[in-house]
């Protein structure tokens, strides 16, 4: 059952038509095509029963035309009184429309419609008093005030589902804007602190940059006083040289450009010193 539950609205996503065809057949279930006395031959019951249950199908892409039709379907069910005084079958036809025009924000478009169907309802009224009325009997009065409630509920259910969807689409496009924008505030956090950590190489590469100019300022000035100075000083120029390297390298693979491959060499290449080269 939860896995029908999850695969219902994917499929209805997927496929719209579905649940139009689902509609039509629901609206057209109840055996309302058959001869009866009072009512008007088969054929004339198929045709208008087809003007009011067909249109249902394009009510996604022509929900204003679609409202007309069906309208003008329930005004043809009244003049030619092809059910008799039975207003039933083009309530529901009417009531499925209406909650489209109210889903889809149509509201003028739903208001001319149930005012189109009051007026027929209204004018309806009569032959109720006619045929079920009488002294105290209030049976006159349930027909259109089911029709009303009826339409009343499918415009309830409508607006219903508009704002649902409504608060949907805000819910997704704020999650959206939040994960932006926790996206933007992750890099700046990471720009702030390759920079943080770039500040404090640069500082240690100027010390071992400053030490090497000093040890062999130093190292030029004894080399004839006294020589194991001049050797002292080549070796912490040496070792402090090795030192800055590491860290330059340090800085270039922090430094990296995101989008350079992992495995690529770097823009730079930075080794130990060859014997052969000097120092």
């Amino acid at each position: 059952m939860q896995r029908l539950m999850e695969t219902l609205p994917r499929l209805r996503r997927g496929h719209p038509w579905l649940t139009d065809l689902l509609l039509v057949v629901l609206v057209a279930v109840p055996p309302v095509i058959r001869p009866q006395p009072g009512w008007r031959p088969v054929w004339v019951q198929a045709g208008v029963y087809a003007a009011l249950v067909l249109p249902l199908l394009w009510r996604r892409r022509r929900p204003v035309l679609v409202a007309a039709l069906v309208t003008a379907g329930f005004w043809v069910q009244f003049l030619g009184q092809v059910w008799g005084q039975e207003p039933g079958r083009g309530a529901v036809a009417l009531a499925a429309v209406l909650a489209t025009l109210t889903v889809r924000g149509l509201r003028r478009a739903a208001a001319v419609m149930v005012i189109c169907a009051a007026g027929c309802v209204v004018l309806w009224i009569p032959a109720w008093q006619r045929d079920y009325g009488g002294p105290g009997a209030g049976g006159a009065w349930l027909t259109p005030l089911a029709v009303g409630l009826l339409l009343a509920g499918a415009w309830v259910f409508g607006e219903y589902v508009r704002a649902r969807r409504a608060y949907i689409a805000e819910f997704e496009r704020r999650v959206a804007l939040a994960e932006s924008e926790r996206i933007a505030l992750a890099r700046v956090a990471v720009a702030e602190e390759r920079a943080r950590i770039a500040r404090e190489i640069h500082d240690v590469l100027a010390h071992s940059v400053s030490v090497m100019v000093l040890n062999a300022e130093g190292g030029r000035l004894m080399r004839h006083a006294d020589p194991t100075v001049v050797d002292r000083a080549l070796g912490i120029i040496s070792a402090t040289g090795r030192e800055a390297l590491d860290e330059l390298r340090r800085m270039l693979e922090v430094l990296r450009s995101p989008d350079a491959p992992a495995g690529g060499p770097d823009p730079v290449s930075v080794g130990p010193a060859s014997p052969s080269r000097p120092i």
